[in-house]
């Protein structure tokens, strides 16, 4: 097999890298909460920032400006570097028209008969996970290896006018322990280097692209299944004792109506059964509010023994970026309660340029955001649910778990979360410029002053009922922890 890539020269005018980096650095500074909090609560980490930004601007001041593949690699590194899948670094760069009509005369193929090239796919299983046919939104691809180690995504079969069968859509490398793609996006084939990730064997995360797996079928996946939709919610009644939904998702873009039309359409059957599990594996966020049609069922008004939450009480780093952010917010808002708690947060973050701002300093405002905000009206049934989650759970995924630890008929298991909770409510903002122009995401709240000591975002959220060995054994683990089969 003999595949040529595009080459990773710019074509219209970007920036110098180390001109890009610091442009990233400086929206770190003075945006990223966490950095400050790191001042004051753990110089070592903020030794360790200061270290790792001097050790990749040396790395950027030595790329040159057309070198944009190796630069974006060392910028994202950089904002990897920090440890919070809530900042990161989108590549999205801006083309010319002459530029997108030479990308796409020059886009990389391989001319085998697309059903070789499945045969490929699935003959080749046991070279790892990413091998085998995953469907995207416009097209299925097969996955092959390579002879350098990597691996190629080769389209097999489309509707879209913006690919042809035999195109690449994508590549992967293990460069140093780091799970790298890069994606050719459709309508110009740009280059857009990212990091990937499996969950459950089913879904190849490229955020912020999910491709669903169609084959080999994935084993653990409960529900019906639907590879171009794989973060779909699915449910299904193992038996008449046990409901069975998955939540890979909270986006709201992915989520929709569905989980309100599981618990109308299934309302009968969830109440009916001794068991809801609640499967959460592989969901990286959204909104936590999300899960909102299901609390009837997971949610009671007493506590367990053991709940203790921390009072929230939310920081933020004052910033022009973060004051023009909330102005907005309150700007879009009704007159009531919560707009006030937004405008008085404005007008707190104006008068503290450069500092740690608290989100709360009004009783009735600390009042509002502290209540649990359980429904009036639940369920008596189901006596017991269970919440799944795995090392790929983050963000939002992590804020529902924490919030239904409170309920006495929930327990968890599986393994700790990602840990990306700390640190919320991320803002996108445009860096660079050309092919050198990329969208940092960075998150404005911290969850309380005192991060990041006494955080999960080091070891996750942790279960109450570990699980271990192979995590297709684990929805079976589960029904013999309660004696169901």
């Amino acid at each position: 097999m003999f595949a040529v890539f595009l080459a990773s020269t710019a074509l219209s005018a970007s920036p110098a890298c180390v001109t890009v980096f610091d442009e990233v650095d400086a929206k770190i500074e003075s945006n990223y909460v966490a950095r400050a909090l790191y001042a004051e609560n753990a110089p070592a980490l903020a030794a360790a920032a200061e270290a790792n930004r001097s050790v990749y601007r040396a790395q950027a001041s030595g790329i040159a400006s057309d070198d944009v593949l190796e630069c974006t690699r060392v910028l994202q590194g950089y904002v990897r570097s920090h440890e919070d899948p809530h900042l990161f670094l989108n590549a999205t760069p801006a083309l010319t028209e002459a530029d997108i009509a030479r990308r796409r005369a020059g886009a990389a193929r391989i001319a085998l008969p697309p059903q070789l090239l499945r045969q490929q796919a699935r003959s080749a299983t046991g070279r790892g996970p990413l091998v085998g046919v995953w469907a995207a939104d416009d097209f299925e691809a097969a996955i092959i290896p390579e002879a350098d180690g990597g691996f190629v995504a080769v389209v097999v079969d489309t509707d879209s006018d913006d690919w042809t069968v035999g195109d690449i859509a994508a590549r992967f490398e293990n460069r140093n322990g780091v799970a790298e793609a890069i994606r050719y996006r459709a309508e110009d084939r740009a280059p857009i280097r990212t990091g990937y990730s499996i969950a459950s064997n089913a879904i190849l995360s490229m955020a912020p692209v999910d491709w669903g797996r169609i084959a080999p079928a994935p084993g653990e996946v409960i529900g019906e299944w639907d590879p171009r939709n794989p973060r779909r919610p699915r449910f299904e009644m193992l038996n008449a004792d046990v409901a069975w939904l998955s939540i890979p998702s909270f986006s709201p873009a992915l989520v929709g109506d569905s989980l309100q039309m599981i618990a109308d359409n299934h309302r009968d059957d969830i109440l009916g059964a001794e068991l809801l599990v609640v499967d959460l594996r592989g969901n990286h966020g959204g909104s936590a509010s999300a899960i909102a049609p299901l609390d009837p069922f997971i949610m009671t008004h007493d506590a367990r023994e053991d709940y203790q939450p921390d009072p929230y009480s939310p920081v933020l780093l004052s910033s022009p970026d973060t004051i023009r952010y909330y102005a907005g917010i309150v700007d879009r808002m009704q007159p009531g309660l919560e707009q006030s708690v937004f405008a008085d947060l404005v007008q707190r973050l104006e008068s503290n340029p450069g500092s740690l701002v608290p989100m709360l300093t009004e009783p009735a405002h600390i009042a509002f955001y502290n209540d649990a905000r359980v429904p009036d009206d639940l369920f008596d049934q189901p006596t017991r649910v269970a919440i799944l989650v795995d090392a790929d759970v983050m963000s939002a995924g992590e804020a529902v778990l924490l919030r239904a630890g409170r309920s006495t008929r929930v327990t968890s298991f599986g393994a700790p979360t990602r840990g990306s909770i700390d640190y919320q409510n991320v803002l996108m903002t445009p860096v660079g410029a050309g092919d050198l122009r990329f969208s940092l995401g960075y998150p404005l709240i911290a969850d309380n002053p005192h991060l990041p000591v006494g955080g999960f975002n080091q070891n996750g959220v942790p279960v109450d009922v570990p699980l271990q060995g192979d995590p297709e054994s684990w929805p079976q683990q589960i029904l013999d922890h309660y004696n169901l089969r």
